[in-house]
């Protein structure tokens, strides 16, 4: 649970980095760092949040386990969603570019 905590932080700072900047305005050069590569961080992250998508839905059983089975799995499935939204908002452009590519309409769509 740790490292899930982490990687949405990473991935919320990425996406939002006003509200960082604004708070500590000698951040721009770390956030600089890793605008290059926010693209495939950001469809790692996708990815990753639909693995959680697939082990939430695969592990339906925790609803059985009383009132803190059910707490967990929701707060599992906020977790995988969030992500898997940040993840798809960061990556967007390099989902595009490859996705879209060679269809000229799905790409004024897109």
């Amino acid at each position: 649970m740790i490292t899930s905590g982490i990687t949405l932080i990473i991935l919320s700072l990425l996406a939002v980095p006003s509200l960082l900047l604004s708070r500590k305005p000698d951040a721009k050069e770390l956030l600089d760092k890793f605008v290059p590569y926010q693209g495939w961080i950001g469809v790692v992250g996708c990815f990753w949040g639909i693995w959680g998508i697939i082990g939430c839905i695969f592990n339906l059983v925790y609803l059985d386990r009383g009132m803190w089975g059910i707490i967990w799995w929701i707060t599992w499935t906020l977790y995988a969603l969030i992500e898997t939204s940040l993840g798809f908002i960061l990556g967007y452009s390099l989902i595009a570019k490859y996705a879209f590519s060679k269809n000229e309409s799905a790409a004024k769509k897109g």
